[in-house]
Formats: C-alpha cells, sequence, structure tokens
C-alpha cells in the first residue's frame, strides 16, 4: 500500500475553491490502475485543504503523477496559494 497526502494551503477566501478543484482532479482519477480510494477534505481551523490517495504501489502513483501535476497545473490552485503546499508519502 502506497499513500499519498497533499495538502494546500489556499488563502481563506479560495479554500472552498480549492477544496472543489482537488475533488475535481481526484474524480478525473476515477479508475487510474492501482488507485484503491481518494478523499479530499478541509482542515478548516488551520486553513488547510488536502487530497488523500491510497495506491497499491509507488509505481502506479509515479505513471499517473504527470497527469495530476497537469490537472494541478489547469486547477488555478497554485495561484490561491498563501504558501507552497506539501505531500507527505508513506509505504
Amino acid at each position: 500500500m502506497y499513500l499519498v497526502l497533499a495538502i494546500h494551503h489556499p488563502v481563506p477566501e479560495r479554500a472552498t475553491d480549492t477544496l472543489d478543484a482537488l475533488q475535481s482532479i481526484l474524480d478525473g482519477m476515477e479508475g487510474a490502475p492501482g488507485l484503491t480510494a481518494g478523499y479530499v477534505g478541509w482542515d478548516r481551523p488551520h486553513e488547510q485543504v488536502f487530497a488523500l490517495c491510497l495506491w497499491e504501489s509507488a509505481a502506479q502513483f509515479n505513471d499517473r503523477f504527470p497527469w495530476i501535476q497537469q490537472a494541478v497545473a489547469r486547477s488555478g490552485i497554485r495561484d490561491w496559494a498563501a504558501r507552497p503546499p506539501r505531500a507527505l508519502k508513506f509505504e
């Protein structure tokens, strides 16, 4: 099992937009080989929006990563950031 947690720090007025964009990206990954589950959420007290994805293997995530990066670039999430995102990966 491979877990990827992407944490975004949008400006407060764009938190809902960021949450919606992450959900749209996750919806676009539906059926990707190796993706077993995905969730998005909003940690309001810390002004963080996150996406959590569970993959069967790191290789399957890495195969899909270029698509994810393109989807993030198209979404506008980077323009709404109060500070850079973080990605945590666990095996």
